[in-house]
Parts: C-alpha cells; structure tokens; sequence
C-alpha cells in the first residue's frame, strides 16, 4: 500500500515523538546518541552567498536547494540544507533508496524499553553526498518518520554497539565537501501508528521535503558458508 502523502509540517503542529528514539543497548561498545543541527537560518560566517529565492539557506553557487515542501519518491535525490550548532551550514544531496518493514524479532540480543511494546522497525536507507562547505564528520541529519495521518515526527534510534541489519549511525569521520556515504536509519513507528513519509524537517517555519513509496519486507542476509580447502594430491 502506497504511504499517503505529507502533511506539511508548522511551528503549532509539530510533534517529535522521542519516546521511541530509543538508544539501544547491547552487550558491548560505546555509543553516541544523536546530536546536530536546529532549524534556524543564517550566515556561516565564511564566504558562502547569500540565500536567494531558490535557495532558503546560503550555499555555494553550484548548489540548487530543493524547495521546501517538495514530494519526492523512493530513489529520488534531494538536495537539502540545515544550519548545524555551530552555525556553518550545511547541504547534501540525500536519496532515500529504501524502506524495509521488519519486525521485532531482529532486536533479540539487544534490550528494549517497555515502550517500544508493539512497535514497528523501520529500516530507511539513503545516499548522501557532501556538497557543501561544512565538515559533516559525525553529523546526524535531521531526517525523520513522518506517521501517516498525523503530524508527528518519529526520531531515529541509536546505538551503543554495532547493529549490523541498519547501524543508524552518524555520519562516517572527515565527512568533508564532496565524500559520499550510504546509510541506514532505524525507526520504531509506535503500535497502530503507520509510516507516512520520511521527512527532512529542520525546525519551525520549514516547510519538510519528504520522500513516499511503498516499504518493503525486511529480509535478513543469509550467512554464506565458508568453502571448505581443496584437497592436494596425495591427501586422504
């Protein structure tokens, strides 16, 4: 079934739903939890243009920002930009491949709150291309889950070690202007609550860019068996 399309998303209306950006534990390693940019604009305080009509945010001349509250589908590419904490701005080209629906199941060796009881996983996987100045090392984008028919927002979770099915991880180190990566965001959509849309949403006053489509089933990578050592001449 095809995900209704986005409800544009205003200073008044907008939820985040946290209860479900859950920070996963399992059995080893340290982890961040998500941190990054706010909504607001400004300049980056280096040589960037100004914003102009097509573009909301000053980025370099060759950048063409998609424009606000523009739908786009599974596999198309936006071009998108944010004001990070620290003021510089920042701008990707992001494509959001797919979305896989997979179950629970996939978190039995990792504990979870009570209030993911019921929940939904949802593996959302994208390309992502620096094309701006700002070093986006261990960024993460504020990308989210729209719930179909509401006007809330679903944060993605994180983890204190590696979850190999979809890591939602920042983005890689040294993620300067022109390094690409491809990624994998989890989202717990909350019991009888459906997926709407993945929606770019960098604050109040932005109008989202999101991407629809239809999800797919969440299929596990079968383990490929190692092949055994020939056999020389003269061996039993």
């Amino acid at each position: 079934m095809r995900p209704t399309g986005p409800t544009r998303l205003r200073q008044a209306s907008v939820a985040i739903l946290a209860a479900l950006a859950l920070t996963l534990t399992g059995c080893t390693g340290d982890g961040k939890g998500p941190s990054g940019g706010t909504g607001a604009s400004g300049p980056d305080g280096s040589a960037s243009p100004s914003a102009t009509p097509s573009n909301y945010l000053a980025v370099p001349k060759s950048v063409v920002l998609t424009a606000q509250g523009s739908t786009l589908g599974f596999g198309d590419k936006g071009v998108v930009a944010w004001t990070l904490s620290n003021q510089k701005i920042a701008a990707v080209d992001l494509t959001v491949t797919k979305v896989e629906r997979a179950s629970l199941d996939v978190f039995k060796a990792w504990k979870l709150p009570k209030a993911s009881t019921g929940a939904t996983p949802y593996f959302v996987r994208a390309k992502i291309a620096n094309v701006g100045k700002a070093d986006l090392s261990k960024a993460v984008l504020p990308v989210y889950l729209l719930l179909r028919g509401e006007k809330t927002l679903v944060a993605a979770s994180s983890f204190q070690s590696l979850f190999k099915p979809c890591p939602s991880t920042p983005l890689p180190k040294k993620f300067t202007r022109g390094k690409k990566a491809s990624v994998c965001w989890v989202y717990l959509v909350p019991a009888k609550a459906k997926l709407g849309a993945i929606s770019f949403y960098t604050g109040p006053g932005f109008d989202a860019v999101t991407w629809t489509g239809t999800p797919v089933k969440y299929q596990p990578r079968k383990a490929t068996k190692g092949k055994g050592k020939k056999k020389t001449k003269g061996s039993n």
